[in-house]
């Protein structure tokens, strides 16, 4: 039923102004359906409303029909809104080093570095906005998982995390600061403890065999491939980015463009890739 009774008043008012011959209002109607899980309608509204923008419209206010929460449990105040929240939906790919489940201290298990990215990330106040005494909802995890078909006693090589990160003044930005901070802090956690497990059955030069993981972002990934590789890792990556853009919703196509990006030889051990979900990203650029 989300959100069908907000759309039934805003259509009643469009109705009632355009029923009205002394109203001057200009007043323009987005539907947005999928909001609440891959933002269909408002991928789409944004183009048409960046049309009517170019053709000379000038967007004043916008009117919500989201109904009001309560502020705490058995709050049954009522509240009107002078604001929205923005949403940001970072992706987190984790490429760690494989080893046999008998000789876990080998490698990083990405499951282990997913983990431990959650931990850094879930509820954490690096992320919180604060306007006009309002502050904005804690990060939370809307997915994790390695990417291993099967069962066997390999540890997992690959893995990502789906975060919300909802925002009152924050810009794609800032808020992927954040995200790289808590992934290199992440990382760092996760090699001190691999280093104190073997620094146990070994001497120092095998603690410090593994390498710490590196955090990269997007952007930072696709220099170093440019610096690399020049013209021919851009046009391969111009391929890579349209052939993901057809591998289905944006979770799909942001995990299937750093899978690929991640089988180019960029970099020789296991690694850490922060960006935003694709479309936000293609968006942004």
């Amino acid at each position: 039923m989300d959100m069908k009774a907000g759309l039934a008043m805003q259509l009643s008012v469009m109705e009632d102004v355009a029923a009205d011959p002394t109203s001057k209002a200009n007043l323009c109607l987005v539907a947005v359906p999928d909001e609440e899980k891959l933002s269909l309608g408002m991928f789409a509204a944004v183009g048409e409303l960046e049309k009517l923008y170019n053709h000379g419209w000038r967007f004043n206010a916008c009117v919500c029909s989201e109904p009001n929460f309560s502020a705490y449990p058995n709050d049954w105040n009522k509240y009107v809104y002078t604001g929205s929240t923005g949403k940001l939906l970072p992706f987190i790919y984790c490429l760690g080093r494989e080893t046999h489940v008998g000789q876990p201290l080998e490698g990083i298990n990405a499951s282990v570095m997913a983990a431990q990215l959650a931990v850094e990330m879930e509820w954490s106040e690096a992320f919180s906005d604060e306007e006009n005494g309002e502050s904005s909802p804690s990060p939370t995890c809307l997915r994790i998982r390695d990417l291993k078909d099967t069962y066997d006693v390999q540890t997992p090589n690959e893995s990502y995390l789906f975060y919300n990160v909802l925002t009152l003044h924050s810009g794609p930005d800032q808020v992927m600061q954040a995200v790289k901070e808590a992934c290199v802090q992440a990382s760092r956690l996760i090699h001190g403890r691999l280093v104190k497990h073997r620094s146990v059955f070994g001497n120092e030069a095998m603690a410090e065999a593994v390498p710490e993981p590196t955090v990269y972002t997007l952007p930072e990934l696709y220099e170093l491939g440019l610096k690399k590789y020049g013209e021919s890792f851009e046009q391969a990556y111009a391929q890579l980015l349209k052939d993901s853009m057809e591998s289905g919703d944006y979770s799909a196509q942001t995990l299937a463009l750093a899978r690929g990006i991640s089988t180019y030889s960029l970099i020789k051990h296991h690694f850490i890739l922060c960006c935003f979900n694709l479309r936000i990203t293609l968006m942004c650029n």
